[in-house]
């Protein structure tokens, strides 16, 4: 029996809110905007990443304003799923009660194919 385990990464740019010539404080703005997205993907001490990490299968690697997933096919979604649902302003919540869904299907998964 040949188990074949793919690692596959994925980069999610912390996008920053486009230039406006109308805005003089844009640099602060956009400065401002990265740091308050990216403390939402870490979360408080750390938690946000740590139940998507746990939730997902994937790890997560935050470094400036670049987010690394690594994982399998289906983790890597997940987890890609979650950045982007708080990326988009959702409850963390709701972010949490989607990788519980999904850590229940990627079980059911991989009981049967057992």
């Amino acid at each position: 029996l040949i188990v074949s385990f793919v690692v596959l990464f994925f980069f999610l740019m912390i996008r920053r809110p486009p230039r406006s010539t109308l805005f003089p404080y844009t640099t602060l703005f956009r400065s401002k905007h990265v740091r308050r997205v990216r403390a939402r993907i870490i979360g408080v001490n750390g938690k946000t990443r740590r139940v998507i990490e746990e939730l997902s299968g994937a790890d997560m690697v935050i470094y400036e304003n670049t987010v690394a997933l690594i994982g399998d096919v289906i983790s890597l979604h997940a987890a890609k799923r979650a950045c982007e649902m708080i990326l988009e302003g959702s409850e963390h919540a709701a972010v949490y009660k989607y990788l519980e869904g999904r850590r229940r299907e990627m079980k059911f998964l991989e009981m049967t194919m057992n």
